[in-house]
């Protein structure tokens, strides 16, 4: 049988996020002296590892497509057959014995170098000097977001943040240069390089939709696993 959650606000709050205190799993409301705990930065698997602890009561703060039902998988883990267990030792074998072969041909080759011939040009950067940009890229509850798009306004280039919100930009920057930030769910938002940009700064992206605070109501459901005729049934009605 499948287990599924459904989690949905009935009375949303009207309080104003930016006005809590901040804690460690969201903000303190002090007009109701509860911790709102914030959803929205959370994947549908972490919400739902949440839930399946049956929390007795939760305040929480959600994106709107973070309130539906979710579907709780049954992990079984499965023993791996002699012949998969096999097969992968001899893959190991011939990939040994192929990077033996690919060493040995690779000493027996000779390489040369060639010089190319260098370009003497000058550059002058008294007017227009370039900048090395970096930063890190935060959202509205201050944690870093990874893999934010950042492209250079007017071309292809571009590069976006690792898994701690920080990135250094490719190319060169001059004044004038538009850097443009976006990530799926928040608003996208340009950056102006001026004469007297620092090398590294913060950009904060807000979220494009307007979240739901509230108390959260948690129905838990099953559906049951069909029996063998009704299957056989169902298949009979596919077909036709």
């Amino acid at each position: 049988m499948k287990n599924m959650i459904s989690l949905s606000v009935a009375n949303p709050c009207t309080e104003k996020w930016e006005h809590f205190t901040p804690t460690s799993q969201g903000g303190f409301c002090s007009s109701c002296s509860k911790n709102v705990i914030d959803f929205t930065q959370m994947s549908d698997q972490e919400v739902l590892d949440f839930f399946k602890n049956k929390p007795a009561y939760t305040c929480g703060r959600f994106r709107p497509d973070q309130l539906k039902t979710y579907v709780v998988k049954n992990r079984s883990v499965t023993r791996p057959r002699r012949s998969l267990v096999q097969a992968g030792a001899l893959g190991l074998l011939l990939l040994f014995a192929g990077k033996h072969s690919y060493s040995q041909n690779l000493a027996e080759k000779t390489f040369t170098s060639v010089q190319l011939p260098q370009e003497h040009t000058e550059k002058d950067i008294s007017d227009n000097p370039g900048h090395t940009i970096g930063g890190i890229v935060k959202g509205d509850n201050n944690e870093p977001l990874p893999g934010v798009s950042i492209v250079l306004k007017g071309s292809s280039i571009g590069t976006s943040t690792d898994a701690t919100g920080r990135f250094q930009f490719p190319k060169d920057l001059k004044e004038g240069d538009v850097l443009i930030f976006s990530f799926i769910g928040y608003e996208m938002r340009e950056y102006v390089i001026t004469k007297n940009i620092p090398t590294t700064f913060e950009m904060t992206l807000s979220l494009d939709i307007v979240p739901l605070m509230g108390a959260v109501a948690v129905d838990n459901h099953y559906q049951a696993k069909p029996s063998g005729l009704s299957n056989f049934w169902q298949k009979v009605k596919s077909i036709f």
